[in-house]
């Protein structure tokens, strides 16, 4: 599979990735109403950190988008 992240999209994925899991694991126990909602916010973190290290987006992918520079083209010569 192709990459269809750019780099600025990557860095800013990582950087809400890790600000969503440190947040998630220092909050305080009474902040998350249910365990739910603590495990969604958990893995809407991760899924942000392996978006940026993997470069792929399977959301970016079924509705055709991309933000990598350079990829969007490469048949026209």
């Amino acid at each position: 599979m192709n990459a269809n992240l750019g780099a600025e999209d990557r860095l800013m994925r990582a950087a809400i990735g890790i600000l969503v899991v440190i947040g998630v694991f220092i909050s305080p126990p009474n902040m998350f109403t249910s365990p739910i909602l603590y495990y969604a916010m958990l893995v809407v973190g991760v899924m942000a950190l392996i978006n940026s290290v993997t470069g792929l987006c399977l959301i970016f992918r079924i509705l055709g988008l991309n933000s990598c520079k350079g990829t969007k083209n490469q048949n026209a010569g």
